[in-house]
């Protein structure tokens, strides 16, 4: 079900299983890594300037768990040809 790589809004994000669970690891442009709990990283990315945010890490079963929120919203974004037709 999950894919290697998920791009959301521009942003390539990774899984990889030496990131716990609830982390999130910051891969930055000049190659710093910052890891940071999953509940803190709207505000670091903000500290640290969106545009030296290269990408991000976590672990496989927070992947999978947002890859199921990506699924869902692209679900819910794309038209439904079905029904398009139909009044």
């Amino acid at each position: 079900m999950s894919k290697d790589l998920i791009l959301l809004d521009g942003l390539g994000i990774a899984h990889n299983e030496l990131i716990p669970s609830g982390t999130i690891a910051i891969i930055l442009r000049d190659g710093g890594v910052r890891v940071v709990p999953a509940e803190k990283l709207r505000e670091t990315i903000k500290e640290i300037g969106s545009d030296k945010v290269e990408g991000l890490t976590m672990s496989p079963s927070d992947f999978e768990k947002l890859q199921v929120v990506v699924d869902r919203r692209n679900a819910d974004n794309s038209p439904d040809d079905a029904g398009e037709d139909q009044v």
